[in-house]
């Protein structure tokens, strides 16, 4: 019986998070690395583990340095995704995936945090 380690769900987590990024669904990753949508799922959950070679291959894929995968695996790691830590990976949805997209057209990392506090702000007034 396999047990699923906090490092498979952590790269199940950024494996989501960086495929809705770039507005992939689980079908067309699953079809540009020839498996099944099935296999994503279980990636993305951390049920399955995904091997040395098909990290390489998403790292290709999705247009990533391996490492990425690996980035702030200890709790003590900052990581350039530090600003997505608050998302439940479960819940992401259409909605998560525009902002997520509009995140993605800004290159500087100033102007990111700027934009992500607006949103944070625009959600206290609407409490």
């Amino acid at each position: 019986m396999k047990r699923v380690t906090h490092i498979d769900e952590h790269i199940g987590k950024k494996l989501k998070l960086r495929r809705v990024n770039l507005g992939l669904s689980q079908a067309e990753l699953g079809k540009l690395l020839n498996i099944t949508f099935q296999q994503i799922q279980k990636y993305e959950k951390g049920v399955n583990r995904v091997s040395g070679g098909k990290i390489y291959e998403l790292s290709k894929v999705l247009k990533v340095p391996v490492g990425y995968f690996y980035e702030g695996i200890d709790d003590d790691t900052k990581d350039s995704s530090e600003e997505y830590k608050e998302i439940n990976y479960n819940d992401l949805n259409k909605e998560i995936l525009v902002i997520s997209r509009l995140l993605g057209t800004i290159e500087s990392k100033e102007k990111k945090r700027n934009f992500l506090d607006v949103i944070k702000n625009l959600l206290k007034f609407m409490k």
